[in-house]
């Protein structure tokens, strides 16, 4: 390709009028912008959020470290979260991680290693270290399973010296739930527990739970009986799983799965009694104590004859040994008179019992036990899958079976019911439908591509090549000599040179150019236009490589 071929496009661009040359080059730059943008879009990865719900200061940090890591990110306009190529995430988020980003929107104790100042005030140091205290809670709130995150509120009223002007501190929490998830019972008792110990003074009671959508979680103060009702019938389903679930313990690994079905209704009694009792048993006493007295008194009698000598003093005694007395005679010993007396006091005690008897509340009064069984599996003499009733021996024995599971007890009015019945057989499910292929985002990534690699084909070959052909006709017709050029070499419309029929174009110059063969002309005259052709190419390569052109465009 020679220098007038390359600059035959700026020859006849040049020849234009000049709003053709406007809407040419306006024509020429849309076309190589909108195959950049194409050529873009095709390499484009795709984009994931790097994290969700992230605040501003946290968005300007992320990106920050962004930049500085050289990765590539962009900002979604609807949520503005930060999205990152998908799979460039996660060792994005080791490297951020790396970095402690982002930060925690609930800061904890971290606020008090913060230098103050020494101009710091009680109340701002006590209004700090309840912030933090809150952020801690609100942190172990989060790490529960179903809560995404938490806040924590805290009302901590002023200490005060009189005890009848102290106020109760209370707190309430906010939990954002993931989607589809709820707290159980157990788990709002810990969360509400878990507050409360962590707060000086703080009661249960005055711990409130909120979820996202403003609904109170935590029964209200005035709701025992609602609260307690709630109790008795979770109470009563817990007994009645766990003897259903006994029940198919016991039966499937006999019968298989799928082939037994059981109910059980428990019949709970909730009422408290309390009984006190004093029971007397007559014919059990027992001797409480015992009290005896006896007196014994001896007196002398009247002896000898009335007068002088009976009121004689008696003859002059003689002292005795200490603890000595006197011997009597025989004659004082009859005649001397005795007074006796006894007295005894016995109490008795009868056998007496008090008994206090208290009854917890949820005892089980009866059960009612409700079980299906399914026919038995077999093949027929065609060997054809059929289904058989179990014999009365084997519902017997599952009769038994169950009895023993729940714990049957006649006295307490129990009853079991146990029926072999054919169960229909379960609705065949239609898979799901299988996602349409243009939802596969592989194939959306190869697609972009391929029609990225297909756009900028259009533009080269249908928009650029066109117009860049057309320009260099316009430049060739616009060259000197273009019009002669088929009869520019020697012996061409009259010229000297190459031999031939004089008037004749260059279609004749050469041998066999006008359909003759070169065998017809005898072989010294072909190798002499041979010659002269090969000389003329030499002196003006330029003229030689036109006239070829020429003919090519002739032969088309």
């Amino acid at each position: 390709m020679n220098a007038q071929t390359l600059t035959a496009p700026l020859d006849g661009f040049s020849k234009l009028p000049l709003p053709k040359q406007i809407g040419l080059l306006a024509g020429i730059a849309i076309s190589i912008a909108l195959g950049i943008w194409v050529a873009l879009w095709a390499q484009q990865p795709e984009m994931a959020p790097l994290y969700t719900r992230m605040s501003d200061r946290d968005v300007a940090e992320v990106a920050a470290q962004l930049d500085s890591m050289g990765v590539k990110y962009r900002l979604d306009p609807a949520t503005g979260a930060v999205l990152v190529p998908k799979k460039e995430l996660y060792r994005i988020r080791l490297k951020l991680a790396s970095q402690g980003l982002p930060k925690s929107t609930n800061p904890g104790f971290e606020l008090l290693e913060k230098d103050q100042g020494l101009g710091t005030s009680r109340l701002k140091e006590l209004a700090i270290h309840q912030r933090a205290l809150e952020g801690e809670l609100a942190r172990t709130i989060s790490s529960i399973t179903s809560i995404e995150s938490a806040r924590v509120h805290l009302a901590l009223p002023k200490d005060s010296v009189f005890v009848r002007k102290r106020s109760k501190p209370s707190a309430s929490v906010l939990v954002n739930l993931y989607a589809g998830r709820m707290l159980t019972e157990d788990q709002l008792a810990g969360i509400v527990n878990l507050v409360a110990s962590s707060v000086p003074g703080l009661e249960p009671e005055q711990v409130s739970v909120v979820d996202q959508r403003g609904r109170l979680l935590t029964p209200q103060r005035d709701d025992s009986q609602t609260r307690l009702g709630d109790k008795r019938l979770e109470l009563q389903q817990r007994l009645e799983r766990e003897y259903r679930q006994r029940i198919l313990d016991i039966l499937t690994p006999l019968l298989g799965k799928d082939r037994v079905r059981a109910q059980v209704v428990a019949d709970v009694d909730y009422t408290v009694v309390e009984e006190t009792a004093e029971i007397y048993d007559p014919q059990k006493q027992a001797l409480r104590s015992e009290q005896v007295a006896e007196d014994e008194r001896r007196e002398p009698g009247v002896e000898g004859v009335p007068g002088a000598l009976t009121n004689q003093p008696p003859a002059a005694g003689r002292a005795l040994p200490p603890g000595q007395q006197a011997p009597q005679t025989e004659a004082e010993a009859v005649n001397q008179p005795v007074s006796r007396s006894s007295r005894a006091t016995r109490n008795y005690e009868i056998d007496r019992t008090i008994r206090h008897v208290r009854q917890v509340p949820g005892t089980l009064r009866r059960l009612s036990v409700a079980v299906v069984v399914d026919y038995r599996q077999a093949v027929d003499e065609e060997g054809k899958p059929v289904q058989q009733p179990l014999s009365q021996e084997e519902l017997d024995r599952i009769n038994t079976l169950v009895r023993e599971a729940v714990g049957f007890d006649a006295r307490r009015g129990d009853t079991v019911n146990v029926v072999n019945a054919p169960f229909q057989p379960p609705e065949k499910v239609e898979p799901p439908p299988e996602p349409p292929i243009w939802e596969n985002p592989l194939l959306w990534d190869i697609a972009r591509k391929v029609l990225g690699a297909l756009g900028i084909l259009l533009l080269i070959f249908g928009v650029l090549r066109p117009t860049l052909r057309s320009l260099a006709a316009e430049g060739r017709e616009a060259l000197p000599g273009a019009e002669g050029a088929a009869g520019a070499l020697p012996g061409a419309e009259g010229g000297a040179g190459l031999p031939g029929a004089a008037g004749e174009g260059a279609a004749g110059a050469l041998p066999g150019a006008a359909g003759e063969a070169p065998g017809l002309e005898g072989p010294d005259e072909y190798q002499q236009h041979l010659e002269q052709a090969r000389q003329f190419a030499k002196e003006d390569p330029k003229q030689a490589a036109q006239i070829v052109k020429t003919w090519l465009a002739a032969d088309e």
